[in-house]
């Protein structure tokens, strides 16, 4: 199901301060923040895969923290939904998302991590109505006086399928070779190679949406934990530091 880690999101109240911090302590490049107004974010690159800092809503009270994991999958947004029935994962319709610069398409999971996200776990099926549907609610999403009030609760954790129109495909291909420009920058990074999750023993669902395929891929590794959570980003290196560790506010990353 899983074909690869798209990007890991670190949600921030200031994406402009953390993804200068980001740039500071690994010697990377830090694109300019795109502010949509109910949200803005900036696109890192780490190689074998992107990092959003993302500002959502208004709350500002909190440090930055692993928030979220988008993967891509092996199929269409419509095309997916049968496969998550079948292996009873939660989900919602796809929503597309437009900017005047990007449009994407978002099918949100749930139970993965513990998170208040609603779905529309019985609407499954690529029909006209479900079409329209989707379509409605994603008119919905456009409109700011709709999204402000939903964003306010959104949970700890956000894990969805992104599919992307070509522009994005092409701001990733230059990122990546910006990325090899300034060879992994100060630690000489190669990537991404782990996201280390939390999980309860009666959490079956990352069972039920299996591994990432690719090999290039950024892998899921997992803890036990009493709750469901992302934990820390592990990198990988061209030479050896001893699982060295750097804080950017409670986001881990350690450098093996």
């Amino acid at each position: 199901m899983i074909k690869r880690v798209d990007h890991i999101i670190i949600r921030t109240p200031d994406p402009y301060q953390t993804s200068k911090e980001i740039e500071k302590a690994f010697g990377l490049v830090a694109p300019p923040v795109m502010d949509f107004g109910v949200f803005a974010s900036a696109m890192l690159t780490f190689g074998n895969v992107n990092i959003e800092v993302l500002r959502l809503g208004d709350k500002k009270d909190f440090e930055p923290y692993l928030y979220g994991v988008a993967f891509e999958a092996h199929k269409k947004s419509w095309a997916l939904l049968d496969d998550l029935k079948q292996r009873n994962i939660e989900h919602t319709l796809p929503i597309k998302q437009e900017t005047q610069m990007v449009s994407w398409t978002n099918t949100m999971l749930k139970g993965l991590l513990d998170n208040v996200m609603p779905s529309n776990y019985g609407i499954y099926s690529d029909n006209r109505f479900n079409r329209g549907l989707s379509s409605f609610f994603s008119k919905l999403m456009g409109l700011d006086f709709v999204v402000k009030p939903l964003i306010k609760d959104v949970g700890d954790a956000l894990i969805f399928f992104c599919e992307y129109d070509e522009r994005i495909k092409e701001y990733q291909e230059y990122s990546q070779k910006v990325f090899s420009a300034f060879k992994g920058g100060t630690y000489g990074l190669k990537g991404v190679d782990a996201i280390v999750i939390e999980k309860t023993k009666e959490n079956e669902n990352w069972e039920k949406i299996g591994e990432p395929s690719d090999e290039n891929s950024v892998k899921l590794v997992f803890e036990d934990g009493a709750i469901n959570k992302l934990d820390s980003i592990i990198l990988n290196a061209k030479q050896i530091y001893d699982n060295k560790v750097i804080m950017i506010g409670e986001v881990r990353f350690s450098i093996l």
